[in-house]
C-alpha cells in the first residue's frame, strides 16, 4: 500500500519528469525549479519555486495557501484536487500501485511485521486523532492541567492561514529540584469520530513550526530559529523585521519537525548558550540544508558580552560587559535590557554571525561551504542574495572564513537584459518599490556602470532606492547589477510613443508585442509621466469644469490628440495661447498636462537646443507643454519652433568623431506667452516665415466673455478662484486619462482611428473652412479637426465625461479665433507680401514718387525735388464698375462738384525688386498683385513700357493700380504663368 507520504517520497526520484509534465517551460536555478504559476496570471518566472531536493514549493507572490511541503501537495494545488486525489494522479503518473487501507489496518500490518501478533491491553483504549486546524465549534480549552495545575505561560501554534493547530502550556516547578514542564494540548477525535475533546497530547510528526502565520506573512524576511517559545517571542522583539520560529517540544524535536516552510529562506540560528543548545542548532542546520534553505548562519553569542544601556539623551549605548551566562537565550537578553535599538547598534559593528559547524569531523571536512549553501561551483553572483529585506552580500574575511552578510540596498531585482534595435546600447532592467510602495522600473544603460558608478546610483536614489553608505557596499552594488544572471531579453527605445503596435512610456508599455519593449534613458531626470487618483476623480474635478470653456476643452483634446499623429500620418505642430498676463493661459496648460501627468509635466521654453531635443524625444507621440515663450531667445525662437514641428534634431558627432543618431520625434506641443511667435522674433529684428507660424498656430487667449481664457466659471466667485481650484485638482488627480485613451486605441486597428479622424476632418472643413481658402489655412484646419475629433473619441469612450460635440465645438471656436486674428484665409506668405507692398507706398508714396503732372524737368512751376526717387505717381478720377466718375459729397470752393481721386504708381524696376519686394521673390509678389488686379502688365512680362513725363522717354516700369488697397480676400485662384520681365 502506498500512502500519501510514501507517494511523495517516491516522487522525488523523478521530480524533474513530474515538473516537466505539470509545469512545462520552467528553468533550473541551483537547487530550485522556477516556473510560471498556472493557477494565476503569471508572466515572469521567479516567484513560483520548487525545491528539487525536497519537493517543497511556494509561490512568494501569493499567500499562505500558495505553498506546500511535497509534490503531492503541489499536484493538488495545480489540479485543484484534494490530497488523496492528487496522490492517486501522481501514483498513476509514476506507475505506482495504490493500495487502500485505513489507519488501523496499517498499524496492524506494522505490528505483524515486527512479530507482534497479539494486541496489548492499551490497544483496546480509544485512539485519539488530532484535528487541525481546530474548528470554531470546539469548546474552550481547559485553564489548568489535572496534575500540574495552572500554567505560567501559554502559546498558540497556528498554520499559515492563522488556523489554530495546538496549544503549549508551561508549568513552573512546584518543589526545589523539579524541572519545569511543557505540555501540548490538541483538539482530538476518536477513530470512530464519536467523541471530540481537548487532549493533553502532541501533534503527529512532522510537527509544525511555531509562528507559521508570521512566516507566511513575511515571505522575504530573514527567519530566526530559537529554542523554545519564550525565547522565540523575545527574539521577535529584538529583530522586529525577522520572522522568529521554534520547534514543538524544543531541543528534542528537530528531526520530528517539518522544515519545508523554510525552503528558499535565509535562516539565522540563535542557540541557547550551552553545549546542548549548540548541538541542537547544528542538527537544525543540517535539516535546513536538506529542506532547501537558501542560507543558514549561526548567531555568535560572544557579541553579547556587552552591557545594553542608554546615555543621558536617552540614546541606546553598548558598553563593556561580561560574556552571557550558561543557558542564556533571547528571553534573557530582553531581561538584561537589550532592545531592537541595541541590536541595530550591534549589527552596525558587524560580526554577529558565523557558520554553524557540522557535528562530526567527517562531515566538516566534506565541504568548506556553509551549511545550506549550494555545492555547485561558486561564481561572484552566488554570494549575492535578494529578498524582501534587500540585497545582501555573503563574503569572506581576510582569514578566509565567512563574514557576516553585508546589506547593499533595499530589494532590487534585475529582471531583463536590454538592447536597442541595432543590438547596441545594452543595459539592465532594474525593478524595485520605493518606501511608499510605488513600483519603479528603469532600463539602465550599461555604460553608466563605468567609473565609480555615481551617475546610476544618483538616478536610483532619486527614484527611491535605499542604499548603504559604505564604500564597499556601493562597489558591490555595481558588481551585483553587472554580474546578475538574467535570461529574459527586452528591446529598448530612446523615445516614447508608438513602436509597432505598442505605445512606450518611461515606466510602462501599453499593448502587446512579440518582444518586450521598454524605454531606456541615461537621463537622471525623473519621469513626469505620473498617475494619481482615479479616472473618475479626474473627470469630476478637472475635465468637468473645463466644459463650456473652449480654450480649456481644446487644451485637453490637444493632449489626447498627440498619439493620433502617427496613426493618421499628420505632421507635428503646436498651438500657442497668446494674450495678456493673468488671463488663465498657464491654467489651460496645466489642464492639458493633467492628461499625461501632474503639475511638473509642464515644461519651460528656456532650454538649450540639446535640452529641447531631449524633451521632444521624451514626449514623442505625447503632448509637450511649454510655458512662456518669452523665455526663449527671440533670435532662436523661430528655429526652435520649426525644429519641434519638423520632428528631428541637429546632426551631431560623438566623442569619437563619428555621427550620432539624430534625435527624432512626433508630437503636438502647446505653448503660451504674452506675445506670439512673430511679435517675439520681431524684438530681435527677425521676420517669421510662413512655415514657422503654420507650425505654431496662434490662438487668442481672450475667449471674449470678459473672463480672460474662461467663458463659464461653474459657479466660482471669479476667474482667479476658478483657476486656483482647477490647479489644485490637477495636483491631486492626473495621468489617468492618457492611459485610458491609449488602452482604447491599442484595442482597435490603426485604420479604424485614422478613418474616424478623416471623417471628422472632412466635416470640419466643410463647415468651417472658407471657400477658396489657402493651402496653409487648410493645413491648419486639419490640425484643429484632429484635436476636436480626438476629444470626441475620448468622450465616446467615457473618458472626458463631456457631452457629445463639446470637443469639436471648442476646436471650431479656436480655429475661427486663429483665422480672425490672422486677418485672411489666404496663405500667410501672400498676406505678408501684400502687407509689405502696401506699407512701402504708405511710407514713401509722397516723398519718393514724383508727381506725374509736375515733373522735375518743368522748371517753370518749380516742382518739389524728389530725393532718392523710386518712380512716379499719377492721380486720376476714380470710377465705378460702369466707368462713371465717383463724386464726393459737397462742393468745392468754386461751387463745383468734387470727384474722388485714385493714384497709380510707376515704379522703377530695380527699386521694385530690391525695396518693395525686399525679402521675397519679386516674381511671387508680382503673381499675387496680378491676381488682385493691383499690377497692370502687358505681354508675358510683369512690367509695362511707359512714356514717362519730363522727357525721360519710354521705360519699363512696374505699374501699380489703385486696386492695391481694395478689400478683396486673398485666395488660391489659378492664374496664368508669366515670365519675368
Amino acid at each position: 500500500m502506498k500512502n500519501i507520504q510514501q507517494i511523495a517520497a517516491a516522487a522525488l526520484a523523478d521530480i524533474e519528469g513530474i515538473l516537466s509534465h505539470w509545469l512545462p517551460g520552467g528553468k533550473r536555478q541551483g537547487h530550485e525549479y522556477l516556473a510560471l504559476n498556472p493557477t494565476r496570471s503569471d508572466s515572469k518566472p521567479g516567484s513560483f519555486s520548487i525545491n528539487l531536493n525536497t519537493g517543497a514549493w511556494a509561490d512568494f507572490a501569493g499567500g499562505a495557501q500558495d505553498r506546500g511541503g511535497d509534490l503531492v501537495a503541489l499536484v493538488a494545488y495545480i489540479e485543484g484536487k484534494k490530497q488523496g486525489e492528487a496522490a492517486t494522479l501522481l501514483a498513476d503518473f509514476l506507475g505506482l500501485k495504490v493500495e487502500k487501507s485505513d489507519p488501523q489496518e496499517r498499524a496492524a500490518n506494522t505490528r505483524k511485521a515486527l512479530g507482534n501478533t497479539s494486541a496489548s491491553k492499551t490497544s483496546e483504549k480509544p485512539t485519539w486523532e488530532a484535528l487541525c486546524p481546530v474548528p470554531k465549534t470546539a469548546t474552550q480549552p481547559p485553564q489548568a492541567h489535572p496534575t500540574h495545575g495552572k500554567p505560567s505561560m501559554r502559546w498558540e501554534y497556528r498554520d499559515a492561514d492563522g488556523g489554530l493547530l495546538c496549544l503549549v502550556y508551561r508549568f513552573e516547578p512546584k518543589t526545589e529540584g523539579e524541572r519545569k514542564q511543557f505540555c501540548p494540548l490538541t483538539w482530538c477525535k476518536t477513530a470512530d469520530g464519536r467523541r471530540r475533546e481537548w487532549r493533553w497530547q502532541g501533534l503527529p510528526e512532522p510537527r509544525p513550526l511555531y509562528h507559521l502565520d508570521q512566516l507566511a506573512a513575511r515571505p522575504g524576511a530573514i527567519v530566526l530559529v530559537c529554542e523554545g517559545e519564550k525565547a522565540t517571542d523575545a527574539a521577535g522583539l529584538l529583530f522586529p523585521n525577522a520572522a522568529a520560529v521554534t520547534m514543538l517540544n524544543g531541543a528534542q524535536a528537530p528531526a520530528k519537525t517539518d522544515w519545508a516552510p523554510l525552503a528558499g529562506r535565509i535562516v539565522w540560528l540563535w542557540p541557547d548558550n550551552d553545549s546542548p543548545g549548540l548541538e541542537c542548532m547544528v542538527t537544525v542546520a543540517n535539516l535546513l540544508a536538506k529542506a532547501g534553505a537558501e542560507q543558514v548562519r549561526l548567531l555568535d553569542l560572544s557579541v553579547f558580552s556587552r552591557t545594553a544601556g542608554y546615555d543621558e539623551a536617552g540614546q541606546p549605548t553598548l558598553s563593556a560587559g561580561t560574556p552571557p551566562p550558561e543557558k542564556w537565550d533571547a528571553a534573557d537578553a530582553v531581561s538584561d535590557g537589550w532592545t531592537a535599538e541595541h541590536i541595530r547598534l550591534l549589527q552596525g559593528e558587524g560580526g554577529i554571525l558565523t557558520n554553524p559547524q557540522v557535528a562530526t569531523p567527517r562531515a566538516a571536512s566534506a565541504s568548506s561551504s556553509p551549511v545550506g549553501q549550494p555545492s555547485e561551483p561558486e561564481t561572484p553572483q552566488t554570494r549575492f542574495h535578494c529578498n524582501d529585506a534587500g540585497v545582501w552580500y555573503f563574503g569572506k574575511n581576510e582569514s578566509g572564513t565567512e563574514a557576516p552578510p553585508l546589506w547593499i540596498c533595499s530589494k532590487l531585482e534585475i529582471t531583463a537584459v536590454t538592447r536597442d534595435a541595432k543590438n547596441e546600447s545594452w543595459g539592465r532592467l532594474l525593478e524595485f518599490d520605493d518606501l511608499d510602495g510605488t513600483h519603479h522600473a528603469w532600463a539602465m544603460p550599461m555604460e553608466l556602470l563605468k567609473g565609480d558608478g555615481a551617475e546610476y546610483r544618483g538616478v536610483l536614489l532619486s527614484m527611491g532606492l535605499q542604499m548603504s553608505t559604505m564604500t564597499k557596499a556601493r562597489n558591490l552594488l555595481t558588481q551585483y547589477i553587472q554580474t546578475a544572471p538574467v535570461e529574459q531579453r527586452a528591446r529598448c527605445v530612446e523615445r516614447t510613443g508608438w513602436h509597432g503596435g505598442v505605445f512606450v512610456m518611461p515606466e510602462r508599455t501599453i499593448g502587446e508585442a512579440g518582444e518586450r519593449i521598454l524605454f531606456q534613458s541615461a537621463s537622471s531626470s525623473p519621469s513626469t509621466f505620473k498617475q494619481k487618483g482615479k479616472l473618475a476623480d479626474w473627470q469630476q474635478h478637472v475635465a468637468t469644469p473645463c466644459a463650456g470653456n473652449s480654450r480649456l476643452v481644446f487644451a485637453v483634446s490637444a493632449a489626447l490628440a498627440a498619439p493620433m499623429l502617427e496613426i493618421t500620418g499628420l505632421e507635428s505642430g503646436g498651438f500657442h495661447y497668446r494674450g495678456d498676463s493673468s488671463t488663465g493661459k498657464t491654467t489651460a496648460l496645466r489642464v492639458a498636462a493633467s492628461v499625461w501627468g501632474g503639475l511638473d509635466y509642464l515644461q519651460r521654453w528656456r532650454a538649450t537646443d540639446n535640452g529641447l531635443e531631449a524633451l521632444a524625444a521624451q514626449h514623442s507621440d505625447c503632448l509637450l507643454v511649454l510655458d512662456e515663450i518669452s523665455q526663449v531667445d527671440p533670435k532662436a525662437a523661430g528655429e526652435v519652433a520649426y525644429m519641434l514641428a519638423n520632428g528631428s534634431g541637429k546632426a551631431r558627432a560623438n566623442r569619437t568623431g563619428t555621427m550620432r543618431d539624430t534625435a527624432s520625434w512626433r508630437l503636438l506641443f502647446l505653448s503660451s506667452g504674452e506675445a506670439g511667435l512673430a511679435e517675439h522674433m520681431a524684438q530681435a529684428n527677425r521676420k517669421t516665415k510662413a512655415g514657422m507660424e503654420i507650425r505654431l498656430l496662434d490662438i487668442p487667449a481672450d475667449a471674449g466673455a470678459g473672463l480672460g481664457m474662461f467663458e463659464d466659471l461653474h459657479q466660482y466667485a471669479g476667474g482667479a478662484v476658478f483657476s486656483r481650484a482647477i490647479t489644485e485638482a490637477v495636483a491631486k488627480y492626473h495621468g489617468t486619462a492618457a492611459l485610458a485613451f491609449l488602452q482604447k486605441l491599442v484595442q482597435r486597428p490603426p485604420d479604424w482611428a485614422a478613418n474616424a479622424v478623416k471623417r471628422g476632418q472632412r466635416e470640419f472643413k466643410t463647415e468651417h473652412v472658407p471657400d477658396g481658402a489657402g493651402g496653409q489655412v487648410e493645413r491648419a484646419a486639419l490640425r484643429f479637426a484632429l484635436v476636436g475629433t480626438s476629444g470626441e473619441l475620448a468622450t465616446s469612450w467615457e473618458i472626458t465625461g463631456w457631452q457629445p460635440g463639446e470637443a469639436m465645438a471648442a476646436a471650431a471656436i479656436c480655429f475661427k479665433a486663429w483665422l480672425g486674428q490672422r486677418g485672411s484665409a489666404g496663405n500667410l506668405e501672400e498676406v505678408q507680401m501684400l502687407a509689405q507692398v502696401r506699407r512701402f507706398f504708405e511710407l514713401h508714396g509722397e516723398a519718393r514718387f514724383s508727381d506725374w503732372e509736375r515733373p522735375a524737368s518743368d522748371t517753370s512751376q518749380h516742382p518739389p525735388r524728389t530725393i532718392n526717387r523710386a518712380g512716379y505717381r499719377k492721380h486720376s478720377d476714380a470710377k465705378d464698375e460702369n466707368g462713371n466718375k465717383i463724386y464726393l459729397d459737397g462742393l468745392d470752393r468754386d461751387g463745383m462738384e468734387r470727384t474722388a481721386k485714385e493714384t497709380e504708381y510707376f515704379v522703377f524696376p530695380e527699386t521694385f525688386k530690391g525695396e518693395v519686394c525686399q525679402g521675397f521673390d519679386y516674381r511671387a509678389v508680382c503673381k499675387l498683385l496680378v491676381r488682385l488686379g493691383a499690377l497692370s502688365t502687358e505681354g508675358k512680362g510683369y512690367t509695362r513700357k511707359e512714356r514717362l513725363p519730363g522727357g525721360e522717354g519710354h521705360m519699363h516700369v512696374f505699374r501699380i493700380t489703385p486696386k492695391l488697397w481694395s478689400d478683396g480676400e486673398l485666395h488660391d485662384s489659378p492664374q496664368p504663368v508669366r515670365e519675368a520681365a
